[in-house]
């Protein structure tokens, strides 16, 4: 059964939490360095790869199906969120790779976790590529955790599509 995750909740606890524990810090979660939260996800239907680096292909072809879709990114946005600690990897060396995949996924926004706060906050595998959706007011619609299989990606892409049609 699909548990429902309320985002506004999340948004509370990531904003309070950032404050109050210095162990959660998305300050420098973007891209660019600048601070990142929940709050952008607010309003459209958000998917969400959570991911470790060492996994980062894991899911390509369920990405690769999501852009073909070219959903109207006012309604629906994916999310890459980076889990940077669990690799061995230097974040350099990570920073380079997402770059890379931000140049094959431009609509996609990337996201450094590197804390562990959203494996925590949202029960993601901490060492994995695991995929949700959240619809604009942050029910969850759909969680896998790990690889999707054909299958499965039918059924991300129908979820998304049955939400927009609503």
């Amino acid at each position: 059964m699909i548990k429902k995750l309320n985002l506004i909740l999340l948004f509370s606890l990531i904003s309070t939490s950032s404050f109050a524990n210095p162990a959660v810090d998305l300050k420098k979660g973007s891209l660019d360095g600048q601070s990142w939260s929940t709050e952008s996800m607010k309003g459209r239907i958000a998917i969400v790869f959570y991911v470790d680096p060492d996994k980062k292909n894991l899911n390509n072809k369920a990405s690769e199906a999501l852009k073909e879709k070219e959903y109207d990114i006012k309604k629906v946005q994916s999310y890459a969120i980076i889990n940077m600690k669990a690799t061995w990897l230097p974040n350099i060396a990570i920073s380079k790779s997402i770059k890379a995949k931000q140049k094959k996924y431009p609509r996609t926004k990337y996201v450094k976790d590197y804390k562990f706060y959203l494996s925590k906050g949202w029960d993601f595998k901490s060492k994995g590529n695991d995929v949700f959706v959240f619809d604009a007011n942050g029910n969850e619609l759909f969680r896998n955790l790990g690889k999707l299989d054909d299958a499965q990606i039918e059924k991300l892409i129908a979820t998304i599509d049955s939400e927009l049609n609503k």
